[in-house]
Order: structure tokens, then sequence, then C-alpha cells
């Protein structure tokens, strides 16, 4: 039972610190013994609690109100089934591997000194059951990190939403950019290329952004590179000199260093490959109705003080920057080509194409380029012997910050990453850590130097550690408690440990793809227009009630309901199965990889197999074939069901999906369940069941076809729409139809 060592060496090897804590007792210890006497073992302790008859009342009384309202021995552990029973049988998996400790120690563990390294500076795996941030308590947040050490490659975990939220985060703001980390190193960087940067904006607006970001677009994911952008109080400073002095120091320090940045993109800035518009023009106000009807409302807003899309990461940060200044930052030939063809201006982009045409462009353009402030943007002017000797400072100054990491530079192609490598900072011993001169962390009791105090403030306060010869380069992120609580459970979980293969997930093929697939779908913000999985769709909340048929269609329960072949074609080149909407999915140009990534993520969360083995329907013959087509006509299918395309007259906002896709589309086993019950798979959906399957052994029906089998019945419709066709089928027609917004 060899505890880890920590070792310290200097560049040559040599080592300087090796720190080896002490093993705690495993049976039997002296020290104890030394106490109150000998402590009897568990079993004893268990057994006397359950025979006590006080004790066994209590129990019985809280258990009618709160189960969990007893003492710890008599309670069962949450979750039993989900994460004991199905997930982690305690028999292979042990305690410790989830809750820290001493898994060997079963003496003494009543005794403060002694109860599995709680408390103990010198112990790096105390147990996680709760965890102490300058001197608040956070109950089982370092328990979640332990998740990470076989679940690594899942984004999302049910049971773990503090680490959940903080891996999201992680990638949200960009974090790998500057820190290398296993298993994120290979994702897109994080902010816009800024190769072309002169052919988008204007060089005052860019200085104004670069200064302090959050002034400009207060929930930018962007972080404040220069100290005391709007707070003296913010900014670091000795005993002989005032904020104020401080501040207007680091103010100058930030407009030299500013300008000398902008100086370097501009002079390295390369003509953007802009398209031609058109000479006729735009119309904002068809601009503005096609933007707030074809989807792009599902990432951006256009108003000062409305709540953006927010990421799934963050409820504090947009997912998309809010429009309602765009006007003030990018010109009208960068808008125009952009909106027409996001990827060909930044291939790594998170824009999908919404196939606009020329003219659809031309309006959205005009309407983008009248959402302009009052702020004004000044113009520098330099010489060009003064550009030149900036421009060489700037190119120093993004070597140091780093910028680099979130975005693509030219001159800065081969760079490396500036920022401490993090894949194992979970484990990371206190002495490892420096504390700067921050003097609470050893004036005040309740501010120890821990690991999670020292995450703690790094991230509210990043440079709060420097001091006169330590100069740190990380910059604001303006973290709540909460993202920062988040971030620092990640962290934890960093631990570089690779427990044995069967104990990890996404160790398989199909499993790896499950889980790149759902990060395609968080990163890609599937869920700003679709509810995944029960979570997401806020694009809904502009719809009412009255047209919510009207918006992208819920997508919980996709895997168990169409092809997997289908879902592939779709995701690489969507077709519109419902053309009389107005709002459209987009084309992200999905790699075949990726593509088939996102098909196997939604097969999984439905528990459907892939590769997808066709479930054969029968052809329909004779008299089955005729009750069938019966029994279709009875129902009035074709009231709301389109079959080729909308019938005279017919109201968009009632049709329902073209049934002539259904062979091509859905699963074939989906079918019945859905007849029978739609409510059960899809909550809320407008489609009617004509099946009372109350008793499942003896369900109704309105129909004497078939001797009133409902059974029978739903087969034959299953198998009817699976051979359906119509001859003569033309594509289905798109109606004129805008809906009101709720």
């Amino acid at each position: 039972f060899a505890k880890t060592k920590t070792v310290l060496k200097d560049a040559k090897g040599a080592v300087l610190v090796e720190q080896k804590p002490e093993w705690k007792g495993i049976s039997r210890n002296p020290a104890l013994e030394a106490m109150e006497g000998e402590e009897k073992p568990v079993e004893e302790r268990v057994a006397q609690a359950c025979s006590d008859k006080e004790t066994v009342a209590a129990l019985e009384e809280a258990v009618k109100t709160d189960p969990f309202d007893v003492k710890p021995v008599f309670r069962t552990h949450p979750h039993r089934w989900e994460l004991l029973t199905k997930a982690h049988n305690p028999e292979t998996f042990g305690c410790t591997t989830c809750h820290g400790g001493q898994g060997v120690q079963t003496k003494g563990v009543r005794h403060r000194a002694f109860r599995h390294g709680e408390d103990d500076h010198d112990w790096n795996d105390p147990l996680t059951d709760e965890v102490k941030v300058m001197g608040r308590k956070y109950k089982g947040a370092f328990m979640q990190s332990k998740c990470d050490k076989c679940h690594t490659q899942q984004l999302t975990l049910s049971h773990a939403p503090l680490l959940s939220k903080g891996k999201k985060l992680f990638i949200d703001v960009g974090c790998w950019g500057c820190h290398p980390i296993e298993g994120y190193n290979d994702l897109p960087k994080r902010g816009p290329t800024l190769t072309n940067i002169a052919s988008k904006t204007t060089r005052g607006w860019l200085q104004t952004w670069i200064a302090y970001p959050k002034g400009w677009r207060p929930a930018t994911r962007m972080p404040n590179f220069w100290r005391g952008a709007v707070d003296a109080n913010s900014v670091p400073h000795n005993g002989s000199e005032k904020p104020e002095e401080v501040m207007a120091r680091q103010q100058k320090l930030r407009g030299q260093e500013v300008s000398a940045v902008v100086a370097y993109l501009w002079s390295t800035s390369e003509k953007a490959p802009l398209l031609p518009m058109l000479k006729e023009g735009g119309n904002a106000e068809k601009g503005k109705t096609t933007f707030e009807s074809v989807g792009c409302r599902a990432c951006h807003v256009t108003e000062k003080d409305s709540a953006a899309r927010r990421s799934e990461g963050s409820d504090e940060r947009d997912y998309a920057p809010n429009l309602w200044n765009i006007g003030d930052k990018a010109n009208p030939e960068w808008i125009y080509s952009w909106i027409k063809n996001p990827k060909a201006m930044w291939p790594e982009t998170k824009m999908p194409d919404l196939r606009l045409s020329d003219a659809e462009a031309m309006d959205i353009t005009a309407y983008l380029v009248g959402l302009r402030s009052d702020q004004k943007y000044p113009e520098p002017k330099l010489g060009a012997g003064e550009q030149q000797k900036l421009a060489a400072q700037g190119k120093e100054l993004i070597g140091k910050y780093g910028c680099f990491g979130c975005h693509n530079i030219k001159g800065f192609e081969s760079a490396q990453k500036i920022g401490t490598e993090l894949t194992e900072h979970g484990r990371k011993a206190v002495e490892l850590l420096d504390f700067g001169d921050v003097r609470y962390f050893t004036e005040d009791p309740k501010h120890r130097q821990t690991y999670p105090n020292w995450v703690w403030e790094k991230l509210h306060v990043p440079r709060i550690f420097a001091y006169e010869r330590v100069e740190t380069r990380m910059p604001q992120f303006d973290f709540t408690d909460d993202e920062a609580l988040a971030v620092l459970t990640f962290l934890k979980g960093q631990t570089g440990e690779t427990p044995p293969p069967e104990y990890r997930t996404g160790m398989n093929e199909v499993q790896a793809a499950v889980f790149k697939g759902e990060r395609l779908v968080f990163w890609n913000g599937c869920r700003n227009c679709h509810v995944v999985e029960k979570r997401g769709g806020k694009i809904r909340d502009l719809y009412n009630d009255e047209n919510l048929t009207f918006a992208p269609p819920v997508l919980t329960g996709e895997g168990a309901k169409v092809q997997p072949a289908w879902l592939f074609a779709f995701l690489k080149a969507p077709s519109p199965l419902r053309p009389w909407l107005s709002v459209r999915m987009p084309t992200f140009h999905f790699s075949d990889a990726d593509a088939t990534d996102v098909v196997h993520f939604f097969a999984a969360a439905s528990n459907k197999s892939f590769p997808y083995l066709t479930a054969e329907s029968q052809p329909l013959t004779g008299n089955r074939a005729k009750e069938a087509d019966q029994l279709f006509k009875d129902l009035q299918c074709i009231n709301c069901h389109v079959i080729g395309q909308l019938r005279p007259g017919q109201d968009p906002g009632s049709a329902a999906p073209n049934l002539l896709l259904a062979k091509e589309r859905l699963r074939p086993d989906w079918i019945p369940p859905w007849l029978k019950n739609p409510q059960a798979l899809l909550e809320g959906t407008r489609m009617p069941s004509f099946w009372d399957f109350s008793d499942e052994a003896h369900p109704t029906s309105p129909s004497k076809l078939f001797n009133g089998d409902a059974k029978k019945q739903i087969d034959a419709l299953r198998d009817y729409l699976m051979h359906l066709e119509l001859k003569g089928a033309q594509p289905t027609k798109t109606a004129s139809a805008t809906p009101s917004r709720g």
C-alpha cells in the first residue's frame, strides 16, 4: 500500500523536493489505542445501533418523512440502482474509487485526525463527501471529480452535473487554447480567425474590442487581458501607491499594448474571399423578416438588453454574439459573404450554412448593417515608421499572452501553448502551488493553503499570485462562483490516472463514436433549435401554442424513430421535410466521420444498436392490402398528413409530415409504439391515438377491420406506410406561410 510520491525536479532532472505522506493505520494503530480505549469494529457498532430501541424508533419516524434524515449508518446509497447495481458493482469497483480515503482503514474513523485523510494536509486522496473552498462547504463536488477517471470521454453524466458543467465550460471558454490537456488538444480554436481581420472591421473598432471585450459585449467569452479595465480596487498594488495611481499606470500600459497588438494584426491581414454583392442592394425590412423566420434567432438576438442564447456550459455567456450593434463592427461586404457561406470565410466556424439565396443574403445584410449604436471608434493615425515599430512590439505581445491559442494569427502557425499542462493538475501537491504574497492564506484560518482555495482564487482573480519577480499572464474570465466551482470540480478530476480498460467507458469503437457525437451536438449548438434528450429547444420560446408546429422538431427519441442511413444522408445534405415551414435545417458540412458519430449518438441515446439491421415489414397483398387501405382512409390520416404535396387549401399550420418519406426515413419497429401511444413518445404531440391499450391484453379499436384486432390493424398500417407509393407524385410544394411570433 505504498503512497504515491510527489517529486519536484529541476530542469536537469535533479530531485529538489520529495514528499511521501505517512500511511495511516490499517487495522491497528498505537496512537489510536492510546486514546479512549480500543474502538469496536464497524460490524459491532452497526449491530449495536440496530438493536438500540430509541435509535430504531427514531429511524422508523424519520423514514415516514425524510428517508435521509437518519443516522448515516442507516442510509442507503443515493441512486442505488443507477450507480451501484446497474453500473458500479461495489464488489468490482470498491468504495474508494469514487469516495476517496483509505480503503483498508477500518478503525479510528470516528477520530478527526484519522478519518480517511479528511483535513489531513499531507493526505493526497481524502474522503470526497465534502470540500471546503474559502471557508464554504460544498457537498459532493470532488466525488463528481472522480467520475472523470473512467468517464473521460463523456461530456454529460446525469449524476455528476457539476463535473458535466465544468467540462462544458472548460470547452466553452477555450481553456485548452493555452493549457495542454489530454483529450482536448485536438479541438478547433475557440475564437475566429484574425488572418483577414482588416476585411472584416475597422482599426478603431478592433482597438476598442481588444482593450476591454466585455465593455462592448458583456456576455462574451473573450477574457480581459489588461487589469484595471473598470475597477481600481481590482488592481494589485503595494502600500505606497494609491489604487488610482496604479489604475492610471495600468490604463496607460493597456493603451500602449493594445495599439501594438492591433498594429501587428493589421500589418499581417490578408484579403478575405469576399463575394460580389448584388448591385440593387437589399431590403432591410425583408431582411428582418427573413432573419426572424429562417432560424437565425436560435443562436442570435438583436435587442441590446435581451438575454442572448446562452451556452450549455454557462447561463452567463452567449452561445453566439448578440447582434444589436453588429453594424458598428462588420463591413457590409464581409457580412454578406459570411452569411452566404461561413465556412468559406473561416473553415473551423461553428456557424452553419442556411443556404440563403443572393437576394435573401442581401436583405439580411441590409438589416444587420442598420443595427448600430452611437459609439465612436476613432481611427489611429500612424506614420510608416511608427506602424512598423508597433507591429514588432505587437508580435512579441501576442506571443506573450498566447492570443494564437484561440485565434489563427499569421506568423504563429507553429507556436506552442503558453499555459501550464493540466492533464495531471488535480493531483498537484499544495507545496507545488505558488500562493505568492497573498497574506490572508497565512493569516486567516478560514483561508488555508489548499488546492481548492488556490484554484478558486486563480479562477476569480487570475493574477492574484503575481509578485515583483513572478509575472502571470492568465486573463480575467469573470467566472461566477457557480462557474468557478464547476471548473474546480473538473480540474480536480484531471489526475492522469488510467484505470484498466474494462473500467473505462469509450474503449470500443461504437462507444467512442457516441461520445464524439455528443460533443458535436454540444459544439454545434443543436439544442438551440431542438430538444435533444429532453434538454434544449430554446427557439421554441419564440412560438406560441397555436404555431408551435412551425418550430424545429423535438429530437428526443430520434435514434429510435429514424433509420441511420437516412439520418446520415440528411445530416450531410439536409432537405426540407416540411417545405412549407420558414425555419430551415442548416447545412453543417459534416465530414463522413462526424455525421457517423452523430448518428451513433442518437442511436445510443435511444438504446438502439448500430449498425442498423432493418426490421423487414411484410408486403401487403390480397385482402390484407384492401383492409389496410380502407383502414388508412377510415382513420382520415390525410386530413393532417401530406402525401406528396399540400392539398389545395390545406392549412400549413396543421400539416403533418409527408408519409411518402416514411419507407426511407422511419424505423418499422418505431411505428407500432407510436400509433399505440403517441404521447408516450412525444409529449404534447397533436397526433391522436385511435386505440385503447389501457388493458394491454385486450386493447379496443374503433374499427371492425381485421376482426377488430388492434394489434393486427397497427401492424397492417405499419406495412402500408413502409410500402406507400403515389404514382405521378410531385415534390412537396412550399406554401406561403410565415407564422406569427408569440
